[in-house]
């Protein structure tokens, strides 16, 4: 099942066909992200995010094309101040890094970095490729190219003005659960959302280091419910947790497996037909119900049928058709 549903497992598109025409297919984000990330022990180390602070050619492509689709003019100045070949747009040293060594408090941020900077350092490091959301007391924060993907879709103002140094935006706690909505079902971005720990801080008592952070979740077009707190959440109480769904084929018929996440179960459905497959997809309550098709024969499943495709490739390809005009986004 796990092979079914793995959005890295189809095969991996090369970097020239990909720059080639702007697009960053999910193959090759997923194995750019799991090639460049960083264990735990090495995210502690901040010499480990300094030296990988330049964006890779991957990321400098996939947030240059996000870019390009702004059109609200805070959004457009904001991009306009970056820098493509820093993660955030920002380099190191405006993002407040400072090397220290392991042992030392890491010092409060000064100048013109964000507060907090420390973890959106971490943070980018950890998910390049998402929009990271980090809390700071009652409102999520994020800088650069993400402050310009919250102005753009979420309809958020920069914070400290369009003349900040380093673009910044945020939303208030109670609006997280809208904020995220439109920035993965209708913006097609992924989030990385980091939580505040508890305050360990005693009354009166000065505090002298930052409050620590974890990350939470990372909230996609395929998973956007976050559930942090979700039984306590007033307002998102009757949402629906979208189901995993993955289809493979064998010359017995087609296979589905739908991973149910309100229950944690998995339900597999062996050797069915293709109309079988397209209802039980249609019986999914989400806006946007989503499939990952498992194609083992090619990096992608191809929209057209060459006349040298065998029967399997043909029912792929029909299926692909059927399931699109059915209003369903297929994945690998």
């Amino acid at each position: 099942v796990a092979v079914s549903l793995s959005s890295g497992d189809s095969g991996t598109a090369s970097s020239a066909d990909a720059e080639s025409d702007g697009y960053i297919d999910d193959a090759m984000l997923w194995e750019d992200m799991e090639s460049k990330r960083p264990t735990k022990l090495e995210l502690a180390d901040e010499r480990v995010i300094r030296n990988g602070w330049a964006a890779t050619k991957a990321e400098q492509t996939y947030w240059t094309a996000q870019g390009m689709r702004l059109k609200r003019s805070v959004a457009v100045s904001a991009v306009q101040q970056l820098d493509p070949q820093w993660r955030c747009g920002v380099p190191y040293e405006r993002m407040g890094g400072t090397l220290v060594e392991s042992r030392k408090r890491v010092p409060a941020e000064t100048g013109n970095a964000p507060s907090g900077s420390m973890w959106f350092r971490r943070a980018k490091t950890r998910d390049p490729f998402a929009v990271a959301l980090i809390r700071v007391g009652a409102f999520y924060e994020c800088v650069g190219y993400d402050a310009a993907m919250l102005m753009e879709y979420a309809s958020f103002n920069p914070m400290g003005g369009v003349r900040s140094e380093i673009p910044r935006a945020g939303c208030p706690e109670r609006q997280i659960h809208d904020v995220l909505r439109q920035l993965t079902e209708h913006a097609g971005l992924s989030v990385a959302v980091w939580e505040e720990g508890p305050d360990t801080k005693a009354h009166g008592e000065s505090r002298k280091e930052q409050k620590s952070r974890h990350f939470a979740q990372l909230v996609t077009p395929e998973n956007p419910v976050y559930l942090y707190d979700f039984t306590e959440s007033t307002v998102d109480s009757t949402a629906e947790v979208p189901d995993i769904k993955g289809v493979s084929l064998s010359s017995r018929g087609y296979s589905l497996f739908v991973f149910n996440r309100n229950s944690n179960v998995v339900s597999v459905f062996n050797n069915i037909s293709q109309e079988s497959v397209r209802t039980l997809v249609a019986a999914d309550r989400s806006d946007k119900p989503i499939v990952h098709l498992c194609w083992p024969l090619a990096k992608s499943v191809p929209n057209q049928i060459s006349t040298t495709a065998s029967q399997l490739e043909k029912d792929y390809v029909i299926l692909l058709r059927h399931l699109t005009a059915d209003n369903v986004t297929v994945k690998p």
